[in-house]
């Protein structure tokens, strides 16, 4: 694409593509090191001046948002989306983000849908593995003694007339903070109106 832009806006494009670069090889990929031939960092977004303060701009192998202080592109993929979100599904790598600018966008489902099938993808992977689990501290009522016996609330159901031990605890099982999180966002994803069937 053309663009005009001021130096100094070809210039930072030109950076944060660097920082946006994968430290990556891939299966194309020519260069043997961390530097391109000229000695320059490898970058997602080339950036050649043109005439008439205009500048040619390329983002190579990324989609989303480039935004600066007054300058923001939108990179739309070139395969269908429903392609994108499978190859998206497959990688072991979450996306580069930069946080320092704040990109503004229109409402679309489009990201929510990505980022629903990716987490789904991920989510799969994960249950296939199983999930983790850990010990968590417990506090029951219980006819037969495990762990560790807590005085007064069992005297109390001594005195009630109940023959049970309050103890306490741990219980090694999946129901784990972390695990408890994927589920609410699976819950999240399977109850929206917003993503199809």
């Amino acid at each position: 694409m053309v663009l005009a832009a001021s130096s100094q806006e070809a210039r930072q494009l030109l950076l944060l593509g660097q920082e946006l670069a994968s430290e990556k090889a891939w299966w194309g990929d020519q260069t043997v090191d961390d530097e391109s031939e000229d000695g320059h960092r490898p970058s997602v977004i080339r950036v050649n001046p043109l005439e008439d303060g205009r500048w040619s701009v390329n983002v190579v192998d990324a989609v989303g948002v480039v935004a600066l202080t007054d300058l923001q592109l939108v990179v739309l993929p070139k395969i269908p989306l429903d392609h994108l979100l499978f190859l998206f599904g497959e990688s072991e790598r979450w996306p580069q983000i930069d946080n320092d600018t704040v990109a503004k966008l229109g409402s679309a489902n489009d990201l929510a849908e990505l980022v629903a099938h990716w987490y789904l993808n991920a989510l799969e992977r994960v249950l296939r593995l199983d999930l983790i689990r850990d010990y968590r501290l417990m506090q029951d009522d219980l006819e037969s003694v495990r762990g560790q016996i807590v005085a007064l609330p069992t005297a109390s159901l001594y005195y009630s007339g109940r023959l049970a031990a309050h103890c306490e605890f741990e219980e090694f099982d999946v129901d784990t903070t972390l695990n408890r999180v994927l589920k609410a966002a699976a819950h999240t994803v399977a109850s929206s109106p917003s993503f199809g069937a």
